[in-house]
């Protein structure tokens, strides 16, 4: 009895290990899948060209890696606007693919405050890493810049943000907003951001995107079309 509960459990934990071993990338599959993201989020070249090069080079910093204990989970696709002075608020949306087919939609929203002035907008990747379930992506995440202690070069405007309350480790992600924006901006402040995710079913040409989703009017039923009243006496 004892020895098959030790089995049933060791059949678990290998289980376990071969399913987060499946969904770690490496930095050439991370780039693969940033191209057709960008695709489906009809990214602009110029920007794509600019991210993608940052992204790779955090990819293959090494930093992020199985053997590190912060692998590389996931990756998203999004756009950001942001505005204010001092205290600056963000909001923006994006698509997910994992690796078993399924489509996500992004929404991000989120604050930041300190050193910061001017606004812009910012096409980029979301880079998931951490030992945590992808499932559990949702939540509340804080951080600040990428410093340049990071050892790899051309990382301005990268955030690094923590998942907030975090009470397993199963909780435990890490997303890296590697961005770049065009318009005015300066930031040297913390930022605080909320992501939630909603699959989709059929994702199609920009479905992902609600904003873009048009609305059909509702017909008119002719019981509601009245004739104008007419007084008594009068033709």
């Amino acid at each position: 009895m004892r020895a098959g509960a030790l089995i049933a459990i060791a059949v678990a934990a290998c289980s376990s290990v071969a399913h987060a071993q499946a969904d770690v990338y490496s930095p050439a599959e991370l780039i693969a899948l940033s191209s057709r993201l960008a695709d489906q989020l009809q990214m602009p070249f110029d920007r794509r060209v600019a991210a993608v090069e940052k992204l790779s080079a955090i990819a293959n910093s090494g930093r992020f890696s199985a053997a590190t204990g912060m692998p590389m989970r996931g990756l998203f696709a999004y756009r950001a606007e942001e505005s204010g002075l001092v205290f600056k608020t963000t909001h923006g949306y994006g698509v997910m693919l994992s690796r078993a087919g399924r489509w996500s939609a992004i929404d991000l929203s989120g604050k930041s405050f300190g050193a910061q002035a001017g606004g812009s907008t910012e096409w980029g990747f979301g880079l998931i890493v951490g030992p945590g379930d992808l499932t559990r992506l949702g939540g509340d995440y804080s951080g600040a810049e990428l410093s340049a202690t990071f050892g790899v070069a051309n990382t301005r405007g990268v955030h690094e943000l923590a998942r907030q309350n975090v009470y397993q480790a199963v909780d435990y992600l890490k997303v890296l907003l590697v961005g770049s924006a065009s318009g005015a901006s300066a930031n040297a402040g913390t930022a605080t951001v909320t992501i939630r995710e909603t699959q989709l079913v059929n994702p199609g040409p920009r479905r992902w995107r609600r904003r873009s989703i048009p609305t059909t009017p509702r017909r008119r039923s002719s019981r509601c079309t009245r004739r104008p009243h007419r007084r008594p006496g009068r033709r």
